[in-house]
């Protein structure tokens, strides 16, 4: 496995949902297809609580560890 939990990924298929968006590997299945399971999370503007919006299975091809600006 080419990543491991807790890695920032970016999602550079053009045709995975969310396309361009960075989110953290939360889980591992390598007995799926979609082996990684990365959960996007947000800021809450109003209370500064960290919540997940979104969480989706992805390959590894799907992948790519984000370097950051």
């Amino acid at each position: 496995m080419k990543f491991k939990v807790g890695d920032i990924v970016e999602i550079i298929d053009k045709d995975a949902f969310y396309y361009g968006a960075i989110g953290d590997i939360d889980e591992i299945n390598p007995d799926d297809e979609y082996s990684y399971h990365v959960i996007f999370t947000m800021i809450d503007d109003y209370t500064g609580e960290e919540r997940v919006y979104e969480d989706c299975p992805y390959k590894e091809s799907q992948l790519k560890i984000f370097q950051g600006e």
